[in-house]
């Protein structure tokens, strides 16, 4: 009687696993003496090989279907988990199907070893990750993405503070100069000259958009550098201060506008000042 309630649980208890492996979206697989003697319907669907053609396979056929990249380091790492008895634990490879196609996979391991240290049984339950590996990888672009921006955007707004401070700190001037004379023309003079002053800061900050642009888009704009000359026409001729340039004339620089002239008005500034 005794015995035929123990029979009555194994029963049960396999009928419940079967109705678990049968129809569960994971792939169970059962491994002993090097060789799968189970295999569920969903890892044979999951593979596209028959119950036939599995059932045939070694542990080593496996790391066969193994990509390239993985099968080095998926191997140690089974081994090494083997070789110190550990019961459970979890890895990640791409492996190809029979239709010859990759796809991620993660494989959780559940061994039992005999009183030898050998695995005598070795249980994995096995799940397509390729669409969480597809979603990591978009989740690393875009993290890459935003810290490239963000570096970018750091610059840019160091190179446009500066640009924007040399233009006020040149209409400060000229506004100081026409508070001190009262000679019409002169005031005049630096009237025209705080106008060129106002214009230039207007095309700085019109040139935001075109930088940001340029990031993306193959966007041209031509700068001379006589035209960053200007900025500090005032500070050079208040300073009466001799420029000479040696440029030829087919010298072309392709690079981001904003930040040549960021970089050619930080030469000249610190040029004037010291």
């Amino acid at each position: 009687e005794k015995r035929r309630e123990v029979e009555k649980k194994l029963l049960e208890t396999e009928r419940k696993i079967s109705l678990i492996t049968e129809n569960s979206n994971d792939g169970f697989v059962l491994i002993e003496n090097n060789r799968l003697t189970y295999v569920s319907p969903s890892y044979t669907e999951m593979l596209g090989f028959s119950d036939e053609e599995i059932t045939t396979f070694t542990t080593f056929d496996i790391f066969h279907y193994m990509h390239k990249e993985d099968e080095k380091t998926t191997k140690e790492y089974i081994f090494n988990n083997l070789a110190k008895k550990n019961k459970y634990f979890k890895y990640q490879f791409r492996v190809r199907g029979k239709n010859g196609k990759y796809f991620w996979r993660e494989d959780a391991a559940s061994v039992l070893y005999d009183d030898d240290g050998n695995y005598s049984k070795y249980l994995i339950i096995s799940r397509d990750i390729s669409q969480m590996k597809s979603a990591e990888e978009k989740a690393n672009k875009l993290f890459s993405l935003s810290k490239d921006l963000n570096a970018k955007l750091a610059d840019f707004t160091h190179i446009v503070s500066h640009n924007i401070r040399s233009n006020t700190s040149n209409m400060t001037m000229l506004i100081d100069l026409i508070e001190d004379t009262e000679e019409f023309s002169e005031q005049k003079e630096y009237f025209k000259l705080l106008k060129q002053s106002n214009n230039k800061l207007s095309e700085t900050i019109s040139h935001l958009n075109d930088t940001i642009d340029l990031q993306f888009t193959s966007k041209k704009r031509k700068t001379e550098i006589n035209t960053i000359l200007e900025t500090f026409k005032e500070q050079i001729d208040f300073e009466k201060i001799k420029i000479e340039l040696s440029i030829t004339k087919d010298l072309t620089v392709y690079t981001i506008p904003t930040y040549f002239e960021s970089i050619i008005s930080n030469l000249i500034s610190n040029a004037i000042k010291y």
